[in-house]
């Protein structure tokens, strides 16, 4: 019917596809010729170098044991420990300890005490650590000579003391001690 009203319209369909031709053809021959003598300017944007961070945490404590908190404490305080050897009867013991403040504070003062059978050195007993920075590992050894046989804990408190406040968690490390 359209047909018959209209006539043939192959020809406005060659038209068409012509006219797109010529627009394609322009278009690719325009892109080329004003931009051949200019330079453009090239930018190149220089990545930042990655900072290098130190070992973390978990990669500087790894091999310690966490030591246990009896009670309930909101203190923000790790302690992690190491023993160098074995704890034998009569026979002085290292334990390596490591203090992992989750805040920054001016000083953390580490008070070693032993159960009955077990004596801490006098520098081992009394420390301080100043100043004290957030997630940081501060490590430290405490000396003890068990004179007993059997189940020993080792006490240790460590007090943060930032701005007027004092934070304090206790610690117990257990030393199975055996005869010589």
């Amino acid at each position: 019917m359209i047909g018959a009203i209209f006539g043939d319209y192959a020809g406005m369909r060659t038209v068409r596809y012509l006219a797109v031709w010529v627009c394609l053809c322009l278009g690719g021959c325009h892109r080329g010729s004003d931009e051949a003598g200019a330079a453009k300017p090239v930018t190149t944007h220089k990545l930042a170098a990655p900072v290098k961070k130190g070992p973390t945490v978990q990669e500087q404590t790894a091999g310690l044991v966490e030591a246990a908190s009896p009670g309930k404490s909101d203190a923000p305080i790790e302690l992690k420990f190491d023993l160098q050897h074995r704890p034998t009867l009569g026979k002085a013991l290292e334990i390596g300890i490591a203090i992992i403040p989750q805040i920054s504070a001016r000083v953390a003062d580490v008070q070693a005490s032993g159960s009955e059978g077990l004596s801490v050195a006098t520098a081992s007993a009394d420390m301080e650590i100043s100043p004290v920075e957030a997630m940081q590992v501060y490590r430290r050894v405490i000396s003890v000579t068990p004179s007993a046989e059997g189940l020993m804990l080792l006490g240790v408190k460590v007090t943060l003391k930032h701005d007027e406040v004092e934070d304090y968690r206790v610690f117990s490390i257990p030393l199975i001690v055996s005869p010589k």
